[in-house]
């Protein structure tokens, strides 16, 4: 009997995959991505719901930075929109970059209020597990 692994969706994103060849389906407008690829580093905002609505500023939510098979770098993220003048909600967004450092330059250009806090957390998890996944 075949062993069938299911595609991990952006629920899967945790500290169990890093390191990990899987295989993706992650949601981008009214479709989705597939790819196969390791994990290298992720961040999650854990905001309370009241933290949420009181929110004035645009904050990431989710980052996850995956190594295709290929060797590609490839960054999803979500972004929450909050405020009157905001009214896109949650957005989902990919990035396909060919280093390690534009990788660091992409991240580097974010200004999200919360950007000093997934910054460190996203470059030096990716460097460890970048230079164990061939």
């Amino acid at each position: 009997m075949a062993w069938f692994s299911r595609r991990l969706t952006e629920k899967d994103i945790a500290s169990i995959h890093l390191g990990k060849k899987k295989s993706y389906k992650l949601p981008r407008g009214s479709g989705a991505i597939l790819f196969a690829g390791a994990l290298l580093a992720f961040y999650r905002e854990e905001l309370t719901p009241e933290e949420r609505e009181s929110s004035v500023t645009n904050y990431l939510d989710v980052l996850a930075l995956f190594k295709t098979e290929k060797q590609h770098y490839f960054v999803y993220y979500e972004v929450e929109f909050t405020g009157e003048q905001y009214k896109l909600g949650r957005q989902r967004f990919v990035a396909l970059l060919k280093s390690m450092a534009e990788v660091e330059n992409f991240l580097n250009k974010m200004s999200y209020s919360n950007s000093s806090s997934f910054r460190s957390i996203i470059l030096s998890e990716a460097k460890i597990y970048d230079a164990a996944w061939p």
